[in-house]
């Protein structure tokens, strides 16, 4: 798994993301992290609303405006995240016509 991080623009390191890349399937991850303002037991309370479906008024959302230098890393990553998802398809196309011309060869 390849890791990359990416702060924000204003150099908070609150507002952090963290993308994933799996070199096995090309499925790329994307973890936020979430900042918890509020005081422990409404954290809690939250939760707890969460939990039971119940709607938070403004959700659970933060933002990380990407920086300039990061960009040509984040695009080589969907590129090539892209081209293994592509392998991955082509494999597996590749896979389904071969059992498809057994199974005919079986018939006849």
């Amino acid at each position: 798994m390849e890791e990359h991080y990416f702060t924000c623009q204003c150099s908070d390191f609150n507002h952090l993301v963290r993308f994933n890349l799996s070199e096995l399937d090309g499925d790329v991850y994307v973890d936020v992290r979430l900042n918890h303002y509020e005081r422990w037991y409404k954290r809690i309370w939250i939760a707890v609303k969460y939990i039971f479906k119940k709607p938070h008024a403004y959700g659970h959302y933060d933002c990380t405006l990407l920086r300039v230098e990061d960009y040509p890393v984040l695009h080589d990553l969907l590129d090539r995240s892209k081209l293994l998802l592509k392998q991955a398809d082509d494999k597996r196309a590749a896979e389904w016509a071969l059992k498809k011309s057994q199974d005919n060869s079986n018939c006849a």
